[in-house]
């Protein structure tokens, strides 16, 4: 699926809410992309300039939105937002804090599941998260690492690059401990 770079983001049909009225802009913003969520891509309205905002909400809603500023005329501006997944990630730092939360998010669900014994459910959940985790380390371990000039060995003790590479093996022998249990 090819997917929209920011500035394609006007190309479908928005549903319109205007909250240029709303006498708590930034609440009544949170509760519509709450409610209606952002599988269709909406239009905010706002009689304030909304920067502050915007990213009020999209903290709120734990990063999940991608919005910008379609229009800013005195006393109206629109706000296209969509879902962020649905666009281009726009560096390099973008595309691995998807791929985290990704991960993050698929091995709360195996949690949810082998919490109310749903070993069956979780253990192919927890696969998947452990491949993805080990594509993840590959490419920060051994191809981003070696590219800024971090070289193999060093002092764990002091050196934050060090550190994380370490923190990647245990954490990924955690995992296989925990699909050895599954």
């Amino acid at each position: 699926m090819k997917r929209k770079k920011a500035t394609g983001m006007t190309d479908t049909a928005a549903e319109t809410i205007d909250l240029s009225s709303e006498p708590r802009p930034r609440m009544a913003a949170f509760a519509t992309l709450k409610e209606k969520g952002t599988d269709q891509p909406l239009e905010l309205v706002f009689s304030d300039e909304p920067t502050m905002l915007m990213q009020a909400v999209a903290l709120m809603l734990r990063n999940r939105i991608h919005w910008e500023i379609t229009e800013a005329t005195e006393g109206a501006y629109r706000v296209r937002v969509v879902d962020r997944d649905t666009m281009t990630p726009d560096s390099l730092t973008d595309l691995l804090s998807r791929d985290h939360e990704r991960l993050d998010r698929l091995f709360a669900i195996a949690l949810q599941h082998a919490n109310k014994g749903e070993i069956a459910e979780a253990k192919p959940l927890i696969e998947s998260c452990y491949q993805g985790l080990q594509r993840h380390i590959y490419c920060e371990n051994e191809v981003l690492a070696p590219h800024f000039g971090i070289p193999a060995g060093g002092d764990s003790e002091s050196d934050p690059p060090h550190q994380m590479i370490h923190e990647h093996d245990n954490i990924l022998g955690e995992l296989d401990q925990i699909r050895e249990l599954a």
